[in-house]
């Protein structure tokens, strides 16, 4: 709990600090388009609140470290790990000219070395000549576990659109490893992700339901990345664990990414990666919420993720029940994406 409760206030600290020093940076971390077709902010918000996060999760882990001398070299390169993906999305939220593609490759980098020094990877599916045959080939293991982490820190910035959704989800998600891990008598990675919901909640706090602070691409991206590493590991580690279980607990950042490039490719033609304002977030903000009431529409930015919240809930609470059960987590995620395609279509119909 002490390794929580550090994580928790330095991070509080560090936001803290960049908002009330905001008048000397002001020019360079503040969110100052509130035009483009994704932003619902009316004022210019300072954006690099995955500052906060980092700060917060790195020097509990130190802590950590210093305490448990077997587990140094581990802590040590996941905090290594993030570093190319958090600071591609750092210096993007300085300077607004970090092209996607460099983000990628940068999360791609940071997934290597997961991969090598962590074994943090896609390598089990549960289905034994997969497994033996395809998946204990390295280079295919690693172009695959490159994909899938390398999209799900992208996804992860592409659900960060109203205040609090994406730390919600996250902590809520972080919550399910840590419970997972716990019931595994796994110390290490439960104390991990306890230290990374302490320094999201940190953030969590100016966020929503206000949004004095952003979580940045950097924020986004360190969380994404640190989301799918940590249930890799967990199914690493673990051999009881579903290797369904990161999917489904990725499944509403993944899921949204791929329906929306279906949806720019096959039904407007555009470019998969085109920048709209469709995004299931964005429908239930301007469709639903109006619905709700005057007190929904006076709160309608935090009122939206409080909706996504729950629809989430449909992916995280089966991994907290049945992450033993590759069958019924199959089963979930076939349902999410129904639920969420329905969901969907209704709110179009709607509109």
């Amino acid at each position: 709990m002490i390794y929580f409760l550090v994580a928790f206030f330095v991070s509080i600290l560090t936001i803290w600090l960049i908002i009330n020093t905001e008048h000397l940076h002001y020019s360079f971390t503040h969110d100052n388009d509130v035009t483009s077709v994704q932003k619902f902010h009316e004022e210019p918000v300072p954006r690099i609140g995955g500052i906060g996060i980092a700060s917060g999760v790195s020097i509990s882990l130190y802590f950590y470290g210093m305490d448990h001398e077997k587990e140094r070299e581990i802590l040590l390169w996941l905090v290594i790990s993030t570093i190319p993906v958090f600071f591609g999305g750092l210096i993007e939220d300085l300077t607004k000219k970090v092209a996607p593609l460099i983000r990628l490759n940068l999360a791609f980098v940071s997934s290597a070395i997961a991969f090598f020094i962590l074994n943090a990877s896609f390598a089990r599916t549960g289905i034994d000549w997969i497994d033996q045959s395809i998946l204990e080939i390295m280079p295919i293991s690693l172009i695959l576990t490159l994909i899938i982490v390398g999209g799900v820190s992208n996804a992860t910035n592409i659900i960060d659109g109203f205040n609090g959704l994406l730390l919600g989800y996250a902590m809520m998600s972080f919550c399910s490893i840590f419970w997972i891990s716990f019931q595994c008598d796994d110390q290490l990675l439960y104390t991990i992700n306890l230290v990374i919901i302490g320094g999201i909640l940190g953030l969590f706090l100016f966020n929503f339901p206000r949004g004095r602070i952003f979580t940045g691409d950097g924020g986004a991206y360190l969380i994404g990345f640190l989301l799918i590493i940590n249930s890799f590991l967990l199914v690493e580690r673990n051999s009881d664990v579903s290797p369904i279980l990161p999917f489904l607990l990725c499944v509403y950042p993944m899921f949204e990414t791929l329906f929306s490039m279906y949806r720019r490719v096959a039904i407007r033609g555009h470019s998969p990666f085109t920048a709209d304002d469709i995004h299931l977030h964005t429908l239930i903000h301007r469709r639903v919420v109006p619905q709700l009431g005057s007190i929904a529409k006076k709160h309608h930015n935090p009122i939206t993720s409080l909706i996504i919240w729950v629809i989430s809930l449909i992916s995280i609470i089966p991994t907290i029940i049945w992450w033993e059960n590759s069958y019924v987590l199959l089963i979930a995620i076939l349902l999410y994406c129904l639920i969420y395609t329905l969901i969907y279509l209704r709110i179009v119909r709607f509109g």
